[in-house]
């Protein structure tokens, strides 16, 4: 159904029998100048990676990762696409354990390919594991939503949220 949020919309919407109304904070997030506002959609807020990529992967002898990774993140509140560029930050983890997580990079977005992307070059180090893309809001990183590789990862995305929060943390000082 609809959600109609903070106050008497009747007059606008006709028939609000399938509205709800949440009380502030519901577990949406605010952007600047949205705190008291009305909104009705059929979805109220939706945030996911999709995809995530790897596109020329080469792996040393030595054992150390190069190649482009990509990742498809889907954000929309109130039915109306978030600017992922100004809104949303992406990251490339690489999970080591479930409770162990590695910062590969900032992930920089790239609008005529609608991704955000990243290159990893050799002199990073990087000792191929399982990557996930983890997307967080810029201003709030308690939302965030993170997705591995499907092919080489043993660990739920579940799995790897207290290390999430903890790297979060860390990095938010």
């Amino acid at each position: 159904g609809i959600n109609a949020e903070y106050g008497n919309v009747a007059q606008t919407l006709g028939d609000i029998s399938e509205c709800t109304f949440d009380r502030y904070p519901t577990g949406v997030p605010c952007f600047d100048g949205e705190q008291f506002a009305v909104q009705c959609a059929y979805s109220r807020w939706s945030f996911q990676v999709l995809d995530i990529k790897l596109e020329n992967k080469v792996t040393t002898s030595a054992g150390i990762t190069k190649g482009k990774v990509y990742c498809t993140v889907e954000a929309n509140k109130y039915d109306l696409d978030i600017d992922l560029q100004n809104e949303v930050e992406v990251v490339l983890l690489n999970v080591k354990e479930e409770d162990e997580v590695e910062l590969v990079a900032d992930m920089k977005y790239k609008r005529k390919m609608n991704v955000f992307m990243t290159k990893i070059k050799t002199k990073q180090q990087i000792k191929h594991r399982c990557f996930a893309c983890l997307a967080l809001l810029r201003h709030n990183s308690e939302f965030f939503t993170v997705k591995t590789e499907d092919e080489s990862c043993k660990v739920e995305p579940s799995s790897i949220l207290s290390a999430i929060r903890s790297l979060l943390q860390n990095k938010e000082k």
